[in-house]
């Protein structure tokens, strides 16, 4: 395992674990966590939460949005009871999507 793979799994459980002491929900801490990112939105699609925006990782920091930036974001969907897959990504996109299911 690479390591900012580790880094970004050890990192994202810390986010996660302080974002849910203050965050009852998903929506409420991905608002507050990704609110930087240039058109960032969330929605509802049927019980999916989708997130998305223009995130400039990729322009400079390849490598983590390459390797780490999924590992991170799943320890926070996990901490609230979903899993995450990334749908759209640099540089394929000019955004970056993610659609986080509901555990169960």
């Amino acid at each position: 395992m690479m390591f900012t793979k580790v880094f970004a799994e050890i990192l994202g459980k810390y986010v996660a674990d302080t974002a849910f002491k203050k965050f009852n929900n998903l929506e409420d801490a991905l608002s507050h966590l990704f609110w930087w990112e240039e058109n960032f939105e969330l929605k509802r699609e049927g019980d999916n939460i989708v997130s998305k925006g223009v995130c400039p990782v990729y322009r400079y920091y390849m490598k983590w949005c390459e390797d780490s930036c999924l590992a991170f974001i799943e320890k926070i969907a996990e901490r609230y009871g979903y899993t995450v897959e990334r749908r759209q990504k640099a540089p394929e996109s000019t955004l970056c999507e993610f659609i986080f299911k509901k555990k169960g």
